[in-house]
């Protein structure tokens, strides 16, 4: 079960990295948001006048640190899973900050909030097999430690 959640975990990631990356990049290097169809409209109701910090923030938040995430679940890097949940919190909060800000929806949005979601629920349920597999381990130990008595 554990490696069917990690599994499910990595493509999630992925497709949420790469579109992070993607949509970035074109966001910093195109500014007027005309590369990806934004109208420049939609910042009306921002603190921004392009969309050149977005993408920064886009690009370092779901993209650069979404990869990270993938390289520490692939290392088996300790509490690769918390990180799994901060990167689910990151994305769901920037589509919401996203869906305040410029006063629209898209379904593009829902897919990302969905996303973000099973990104907290996998995290959560790995987080919970690890403390079971933990706390069988630690039983254990305590029944050989008690036999040896």
């Amino acid at each position: 079960m554990k490696n069917n959640l990690k599994f499910f975990a990595y493509i999630l990631l992925l497709i949420n990295s790469v579109g992070a990356l993607y949509g970035g990049w074109n966001l910093m290097v195109n500014p007027d948001g005309e590369s990806l169809n934004l109208p420049i409209e939609f910042l009306e109701h921002t603190p921004f006048l392009d969309y050149f910090i977005p993408g920064i923030i886009l690009f370092l938040s779901n993209g650069v640190f979404g990869i990270a995430v993938i390289i520490a679940m692939y290392n088996r890097t300790k509490n690769y899973s918390s990180l799994i949940m901060f990167q689910g919190i990151l994305l769901l909060g920037y589509i919401l900050t996203e869906i305040v800000l410029i006063k629209t929806f898209s379904p593009l949005q829902l897919i990302a909030g969905v996303i973000g979601i099973t990104l907290m629920i996998l995290s959560y349920m790995l987080i919970k097999l690890r403390d079971n597999r933990r706390g069988k381990q630690k039983s254990m130990s305590d029944l050989n430690v008690s036999q040896n008595q």
